[in-house]
């Protein structure tokens, strides 16, 4: 083996300690980085934790302008009553049931529903461009909202956020849900 001496800020050292130094501080930063980048909570944990009813997409343009609705609730939802607000303009939803872990797309315009498509027979327009969906309870509390953003490359930016109920624990060994608004 060659050795070959490295002067540094007025000590020598060999370049095979050298090398193994950053060899170790490389393992060292790996394994921080694989401490940090490790999650918390388990997946049980985080669909407890995850939104109930939130808006994952939207179809802005051509004939099949829709957006779609996620559930990850344990209970089936009736959509009905519930108003999704486009850009301001609004429209009521039909009977619809949200099965948990189902989805549905939202079509604002004309069209058969069926469960995984419901049509709301309104004159709401998706903006092309860019714009602002809310989904809104039968009591018009704001469940979820989307803003969308198309790019010049074709993709979109989606903003999202959702309503969730999170679970606490309370001192008599029972739970608390309390309402919390995710971005």
């Amino acid at each position: 083996m060659i050795r070959r001496h490295i002067r540094y800020a007025g000590q020598t050292k060999t370049a095979a300690a050298a090398l193994a130094l950053a060899s170790a501080a490389l393992a060292l930063a790996a394994i921080a980085l694989a401490v940090i980048c490790t999650p918390v909570t388990s997946q049980d944990e985080f669909s407890e934790m995850a939104p109930s009813i939130l808006m994952t997409g939207v179809v802005a343009s051509g004939e099949d302008e829709h957006i779609e609705i996620v559930s990850n609730q344990k209970d089936t939802e009736n959509l009905r009553g519930w108003v999704l607000e486009v850009d301001g303009a609004e429209a009521a939803l039909p009977l619809h049931l949200l099965e948990p872990g189902g989805f549905v797309r939202v079509h604002p315009g004309a069209g058969r529903s069926n469960q995984t498509d419901l049509y709301l027979e309104s004159t709401i327009r998706l903006n092309d461009t860019a714009g602002r969906v809310v989904l809104k309870d039968e009591m018009g509390a704001e469940v979820a909202s989307l803003k969308y953003e198309m790019q010049p490359d074709g993709s979109t930016v989606y903003e999202t956020s959702a309503r969730a109920d999170f679970w606490y624990p309370s001192s008599r060994q029972q739970s608390t849900k309390i309402p919390r608004t995710i971005s």
